[in-house]
């Protein structure tokens, strides 16, 4: 019998910062971005939008975030879209409205966005924990799609898919494929996605899951301590318990290895 283990990962297409900024930094950019924004330039909409989300250096605000992005998103600019119909399909700050949030995210797939396709295929696979299965052949599609734009997320819904195992053809009482989750999340991380080093850690950690692997599990969440998250850090603790000191001595060595290799690639 299928053991079915829904995660759901929205990601938004936030831009991200080198290191963290002070609130100073954060309020230089707000200022700068604002006469731009009024300006009528799209970009500047989307971050004076993401600023008043996140209060990255104004106060937060989700009104006039929404106005922001409303202005982005008239002028077409492909990642405003694509934040407007991830929070509208999501319910993010917005009355959820699939429809509309649908339309949008294949409005933005429409200009180039490898982002939307992968939304779009995790929708209709219904990989979170409100939808249902809507069409695994479309959104498998949607995914191969995305894939092959080289988008992460993308390769990490793959591997999700065949974790939950609602890709198409798969039935409820066959096994779970996850020797290609495994696959696909490895594919991701490599391009350093932090939900698949963390899907990793989880598939070789969970007994009646997969072979359970102590070792490749503290691996994995060494992987992401190393690129500064510590979400898991428990269920780490946990794998650094069933394994000994050589063990993990070993694995960290492999871990930061790992992590410059791949940091290299990316950069």
């Amino acid at each position: 019998m299928k053991t079915v283990f829904l995660i759901f990962a929205l990601i938004f297409s936030m831009p991200s910062f080198s290191t963290n900024p002070t609130e100073e930094e954060l309020s230089q950019a707000a200022t700068y971005y604002l006469d731009a924004a009024k300006a009528g330039d799209p970009h500047a909409q989307l971050y004076m939008s993401y600023a008043y989300w996140n209060a990255w250096g104004v106060p937060k605000n989700e009104k006039i975030a929404r106005r922001w992005l409303q202005k982005s998103a008239d002028q077409v600019y492909p990642l405003a879209v694509l934040e407007l119909g991830q929070r509208k399909l999501a319910g993010g700050g917005y009355n959820r409205d699939i429809s509309e949030g649908i339309n949008l995210l294949k409005q933005a797939a429409a200009l180039g966005v490898s982002e939307a396709q992968a939304s779009l295929g995790a929708y209709y696979l219904g990989l979170n924990p409100v939808d249902k299965v809507i069409d695994s052949k479309l959104g498998m599609d949607y995914l191969l799609q995305a894939k092959s734009l080289g988008n992460s997320n993308a390769m990490m819904y793959l591997g999700l898919m065949y974790q939950t195992g609602v890709e198409p053809g798969a039935k409820l009482d066959s096994d779970l494929d996850l020797d290609q989750a495994i696959f696909w999340h490895t594919k991701s991380a490599e391009k350093l996605n932090i939900y698949a080093i963390g899907n990793l850690g989880f598939i070789y950690s969970n007994p009646g899951l997969y072979n359970v692997d102590s070792k490749k599990a503290y691996f994995w969440y060494q992987v992401a301590k190393m690129l500064g998250v510590n979400e898991w850090s428990m269920r780490m603790i946990e794998m650094e318990l069933r394994i000994s000191k050589a063990s993990r001595n070993e694995m960290k060595a492999k871990a930061e290895d790992w992590v410059k290799t791949h940091a290299q690639t990316i950069n």
